[in-house]
């Protein structure tokens, strides 16, 4: 997981997926956000599980003016980018391994 410390890697990690070199995994997160932390684990395993995903860790409070255009209103929220970067789904609060693992098929282009 790579966390975002200006725009600018933001920028380039979108940049990066919409031309196709990997699908996307957006992690709006917060340092004092519990849940959050919660899902830590189980993006650390989607990683190891599925190289083709990279994740970017993005903090709300770090980042409230990018949070605000993306329309992020609770955390943790996880935008899911398939290679070429469409969004192919959203999901919030912590999920199960199951369902980390269709969201991953839906990036890399399976149905889930």
């Amino acid at each position: 997981m790579k966390k975002i410390f200006h725009t600018g890697e933001f920028e380039k990690a979108m940049a990066d997926c919409k031309e196709g070199r990997y699908a996307l995994v957006v992690d709006w997160t917060a340092e004092w956000c519990y849940p959050c932390q919660m899902l830590k684990p189980l993006l650390k395993k989607l990683e190891k599980t599925y190289p083709a995903i990279v994740i970017v860790q993005v903090d709300v409070d770090d980042f409230m003016p990018l949070s605000d255009v993306h329309h992020v209103r609770s955390m943790p929220t996880l935008d899911w980018y398939s290679k070429g970067g469409e969004r192919v789904h959203r999901s919030t609060g912590v999920l199960s391994w199951e369902t980390v693992k269709k969201y991953a098929r839906m990036a890399l282009g399976g149905t889930g």
